[in-house]
Parts: structure tokens; C-alpha cells; sequence
């Protein structure tokens, strides 16, 4: 079995250079990483550029991302010498065993794929017509061609179509809401007819990317735990047909930060593919972190303590990142809080927030000036990654019956 060759346990997690890394990726994962590497044999974290290029990017800025994102993680406590640090298509095994994978994967299991979903506008529409009655199913299939949507901004119409068919639905105002529905199908049909064949596809590239090292665990959040749950089942279907190939990895979820939640928002998790007022970027100065926490979103409340609750999300979330990075309990900060309002919490999280990023920021800045070293980082670590890869592609090849 293949996994002979690199022995002990192995960790992997990537990360995409699309958008600067945020507070929630640092606390989520960056910094988990760090911890990571120094608890197992092989910590391997690629800049997955491969995956970015699923939407269209500016080259250019792509370019800069890229070397931003390695200089950012590297900054956060990754040792290049304890991991494999590397540019995903510097290693061009992880394309060709993608290749091999889709051969085993199903157009059903792609399609289920929560992302994609989401992205596609499929999760929207399945919705819609689970509250749709058998007979207006019915109508519903059968006018589906006849309706002209007459629109040219497919997103936006879209969008207003769900909130109008929400009101509908609360004044059961059937032949409306038929109406509606069969306008919101057609624009659903349409905006994925627009969308990139890698959307529906990625999802094999990362079980590739982590089947090729014979990754033990991989640290992710909840929202990419469905991605590891494929690549088990790629891994298992090909040791079936094929024989014992490649090691089933486990996703790994952090209990503590795992979720830090948009500041404006906090009932969505923090993005940096959003609108970054609501987020903390790695790279913001201290003044706009300071402006970003203060207008966080809060209650009417004046009690600081852990909940969650609706209504209360905004101050539990403040918490959860003030938890995390002082590393006090949560009954030390209630107690600390116990005689203080929101303003004193967010400045005090802001000033503790700055202080984190500080160190941090200013290796960012040497790396950035210094190219030529992050080229070599990068280089080496792409060298050592394709040894472990091609071993791994070389019997996933041999077992499927290519020659090679």
C-alpha cells in the first residue's frame, strides 16, 4: 500500500488566494494550523490557485494574492521547515488525479454538493418547490415554457423574485406565487446555464489535493466538511474497485472560533468574498479595525455574557473573538465585563484585536518586500510536495490500468 512510503500521520488544509484572509480565516484556521504542525508527522498546506480560478480573476491580482497568501500564513506561525508550504499548480499531479477521480465520481453527488448549490441558485429553487402543493407542481411543469422573462440582470431579478414570492406565499395568493415560481425557475435555469463547469468540479481538485498525500485529517470548517465527506467517498469507491490505494482522511473541526460571524451581519459567517466592512481583513490598519468593531452590530441589551440567541448574536460573537484571542474563559471575561457596557467591550476587543495583528502585519510587509525569499519558500515546497504526489499518482495510475 502506498501510504508505506510516507509514513506517520498527516495533516492537510488549503487555503485560496482569492480575497485577503480575515479575522475568521486566521482564528478558524491559519492559526490552527500553526498549533497543528507540531502535532503531527506531516503538515502540508498548499495555496490552492487552482481553486480561485473557478470564478474569473483579474490576473494580475491574482498574481499579487497569491504571494500575499503565502506571506500571511507564513506570518501566522507556519514553519516552512516543519511544513510543506506550496503553490497548488506549481505540483501538476493534483490536476491529473482529479482527472482520475471524476472518472469515480457521480454527476449526483456534484450536484449535492452545498456550494454548489448555493452558488448555482439550486438550493433556493429546491426550497420553492418543497412549498409548492402537488397540483401547483403540476401547473407549475407543465407553463414552465411559456413564461418570457424579458430581463437581462438574471442576479438581481432573481432576488427580488424570492422576496416577492415570500410575500405571496403569506398572502396565499396562489396564481401570483405560481407566476413568480415559474419566472424564478427560468432565471435559475439560466443563471447556471452562465456559470463555469469548475464550480460543479472542484470538488474533486480537493479531494485530489487531499488523496494525493494521504492526508490523515483535515482541519476544516462545518461548511467544508461535505468536501472531505466526498473525498472519503472517492477514496473508498476506488479502494473497492480498484485495491487499496488511498488513506480515508477525517475532517477535523475546531470547537473554539470555528464560526466568527460578520460584524454588520452576524447571523452570516465572516467572508472576505463580502463586502469587507462587516469583516476584519489581515492587513486592515488599526484605525479601521478600531472604526470596523465599533460599529459592530449589538442589541438594545446592556449585559455582557455569552449567548447566542437570536437578538444577541452580535455581542456573543464579539465575545467569541475576545475569548479566542485573550485565551481567557468565558466566565473570566463575563467578570472582567461585569460593570461595563458594549462600548468598553469593543474597545477593549479592538485594542486586543491590534495588538494580535500587529506582529503579524509587520511580517507580512518583509515577506512582501522580499519576493525572491517567498519565491524560494514556495519552490521548495513544491519540489518536496511532488515527490510525496507523484508516488501516490504513480500507483493511483498503475491500479487503474494506465501504463506508465
Amino acid at each position: 500500500m502506498i501510504v508505506l512510503a510516507y509514513m506517520g500521520k498527516t495533516v492537510l488544509s488549503g487555503i485560496k488566494p482569492s480575497g485577503i484572509p480575515q479575522l475568521g480565516n486566521y482564528v478558524g484556521a491559519i492559526s490552527y494550523w500553526a498549533e497543528l504542525q507540531n502535532k503531527y508527522d506531516h503538515a502540508i498546506f498548499p495555496v490552492v490557485d487552482l481553486h480561485a480560478i473557478t470564478v474569473p480573476q483579474d490576473p494580475k491580482v491574482l498574481s499579487h494574492q497569491t504571494y500575499l497568501t503565502t506571506a500571511i500564513i507564513l506570518a501566522s506561525g507556519i514553519n516552512p521547515k516543519k511544513s510543506i508550504v506550496f503553490v497548488q499548480s506549481d505540483v501538476p499531479a493534483h490536476s491529473e488525479l482529479m482527472w482520475l477521480l471524476t472518472t469515480v465520481a457521480t454527476m449526483g453527488e456534484l450536484g449535492r454538493m452545498t456550494q454548489y448549490k448555493d452558488k448555482s441558485g439550486t438550493a433556493q429553487l429546491d426550497s420553492v418547490e418543497k412549498a409548492l402543493s402537488e397540483e401547483l407542481r403540476e401547473a407549475y411543469k407543465i407553463a414552465h415554457a411559456q413564461i418570457d422573462t424579458n430581463t437581462s440582470n438574471v442576479d438581481d431579478m432573481a432576488a427580488a423574485l424570492v422576496k416577492i414570492q415570500a410575500q405571496l406565499k403569506a398572502k396565499s395568493d396562489l396564481p401570483k406565487l405560481q407566476r413568480y415560481m415559474l419566472l424564478l425557475k427560468l432565471l435559475e435555469e439560466r443563471r447556471r446555464d452562465r456559470m463555469g463547469a469548475g464550480l460543479f468540479t472542484y470538488p474533486v481538485l480537493m479531494a485530489a489535493d487531499i488523496l494525493l498525500y494521504q492526508a490523515n485529517v483535515v482541519p476544516v470548517g462545518e461548511d467544508q466538511k461535505q468536501h472531505v465527506e466526498l473525498a472519503r467517498d472517492l477514496a473508498e469507491r476506488f479502494n473497492k474497485r480498484f485495491g487499496e490505494t488511498f488513506v480515508v482522511p477525517e475532517p477535523l473541526l475546531r470547537k473554539e472560533g470555528a464560526r466568527i460571524m460578520d460584524l454588520l451581519d452576524p447571523a452570516k459567517k465572516m467572508s472576505k468574498s463580502d463586502n469587507d466592512n462587516g469583516c476584519i481583513l489581515l492587513t486592515d490598519s488599526p484605525e479601521i479595525i478600531r472604526k470596523k468593531i465599533m460599529r459592530a452590530e449589538t442589541d438594545s441589551g446592556h449585559d455582557i455574557k455569552f449567548n447566542p440567541v437570536i437578538d444577541r448574536e452580535g455581542v456573543h460573537n464579539l465575545l467569541t473573538i475576545y475569548k479566542v484571542l485573550s485565551g481567557k474563559t468565558e466566565a473570566q471575561i463575563e467578570k472582567h465585563f461585569a460593570k461595563s457596557g458594549y462600548g468598553d467591550l469593543k474597545r477593549e476587543l479592538s485594542e486586543l484585536v491590534i495588538a494580535k495583528l500587529s506582529p503579524i502585519q509587520k511580517q507580512i510587509d518583509k515577506y512582501m518586500k522580499n519576493k525572491k525569499l517567498l519565491e524560494r519558500i514556495l519552490n521548495d515546497g513544491a519540489q518536496r510536495a511532488d515527490k510525496i504526489a507523484q508516488k501516490t499518482l504513480a500507483e493511483a495510475k498503475k491500479k487503474i490500468g494506465l501504463i506508465t
